[in-house]
């Protein structure tokens, strides 16, 4: 099987896309090629992943030949060692072994050194399956220690991006902020600053990197804000009407008056919502075994 053929198999263990989300909102976002490249980024994303040159705003984005493989590895002391964070690996060790196996990636010495690793990458190896990469958590260090917040929460939307064919290229990884965390209300707060910061620093929001070399486009911000808009999957209700709007922007109970931080006062209830929703499945699929 070839490399094309495995990563056309990734890209299909995708949901069909249902909601539309670009890249331009208020959460850190990227779209990755088929091969794990970074095609297109915002800068919150950027900076979550410590991707931000030292001297920006000054100095150019420039990520030449990095993958998301190569972003994990280079980050995986900030992400600890703990049940929550399961899925996370879980996800990136699926994609990478349905790739190319134990083949050399920068995440082979992440689970080749560490037990806690190795558990996780042997139980992947012996399932041999694409199922659950669609969703995952992730809980994360503050990015270069600027936070008094020990962790930020997330619940990470990927879908797939398609041509113009319809032909799958490629995922996008919308980082959500996980409403069921107790973080959930640092990392809305630090989020919310951290956007502000960015918008204000007179630098494109969000980048193209699939020119030469993998520099940052900066000269193509107006095109961007019209064409960034893709596809991502459906949801329960829990997330469905939060997704798109970008709840991360509001401290529940905290908000003001305009519409985000109004939808963020009420992620309590949409919680609950969703598990009145899982409920409500539940029963039904009991009434059916019931017959």
């Amino acid at each position: 099987m070839t490399v094309a053929v495995r990563q056309q198999e990734v890209l299909a263990a995708l949901p069909t896309p249902a909601k539309r989300i670009p890249l331009h909102e208020q959460l850190p976002a990227w779209e990755v090629a088929a091969d794990q490249t970074i095609v297109r980024a915002n800068l919150l994303i950027l900076w979550l992943w410590e991707l931000l040159p030292v001297h920006f705003p000054e100095e150019q984005v420039d990520l030449r030949g990095l993958t998301t493989s190569d972003v994990f590895a280079r980050n995986v002391n900030r992400i600890p060692k703990t049940s929550e964070n399961e899925s996370f690996w879980e996800t990136k060790f699926k994609i990478l072994y349905h790739l190319s196996g134990e083949g050399p990636s920068p995440l082979r010495d992440v689970y080749n050194q560490d037990q806690w690793f190795r558990a996780i990458w042997d139980n992947v190896r012996q399932k041999g399956t694409l199922e659950g990469i669609k969703e995952y958590n992730l809980n994360i260090t503050p990015p270069f220690d600027e936070s008094n917040a020990e962790i930020l929460a997330f619940r990470p939307q990927i879908a797939p991006v398609a041509d113009v064919n319809g032909k799958r290229t490629g995922y996008l990884a919308v980082y959500e902020v996980d409403p069921f965390s107790n973080a959930r209300e640092a990392t809305y707060g630090i989020i919310r600053q951290k956007y502000k910061e960015l918008k204000e620093s007179g630098y494109p929001y969000v980048l193209n990197l699939s020119g030469e070399g993998g520099a940052a486009n900066a000269d193509l911000k107006e095109r961007n804000l019209q064409s960034q808009e893709t596809e991502t999957g459906s949801l329960p209700p829990v997330f469905a009407d939060t997704f798109q709007l970008g709840i991360a922007m509001g401290v529940p109970g905290r908000g003001g008056d305009d519409p985000i931080s109004k939808l963020a006062a009420t992620i309590d209830n949409k919680v609950t919502s969703g598990v009145v929703w899982a409920r409500s499945r539940l029963n039904n699929l009991n009434r059916r075994v019931d017959r």
